[in-house]
């Protein structure tokens, strides 16, 4: 991931007050969507050949969220609407 890199993912995580201290990888993207619009954008043009940008981008995240072991502890799983609206099971943390 070259737009959406660990260090903007760790700003953003660091910086957004809309997330509680036990939240769900669905959350987290909604914030990257809204604090940092251009950077996803860019980041699922980069996936174009993926025979499904969103879903391949979103994992990618989810999967960056889970070394960040020094801020995040993985709760589980959680079921919640995804960017598509469609309720699906996904990781749940919470800030340590």
């Amino acid at each position: 991931m070259i737009n959406l890199n660990d260090d903007l993912l760790r700003v953003i995580l660091r910086n957004t007050r809309r997330l509680p201290a036990t939240f769900d990888s669905h959350d987290y993207i909604a914030e990257i969507m809204r604090l940092r619009p251009r950077e996803y954008v860019a980041e699922l043009a980069d996936h174009i050949q993926s025979r499904d940008p969103i879903r391949q981008v979103h994992s990618l995240i989810a999967k960056r969220l889970a070394t960040f072991t020094d801020v995040l502890r993985r709760r589980g799983q959680s079921s919640s609407a995804n960017a598509r609206r469609f309720h699906t099971l996904n990781r749940s943390w919470e800030r340590v």
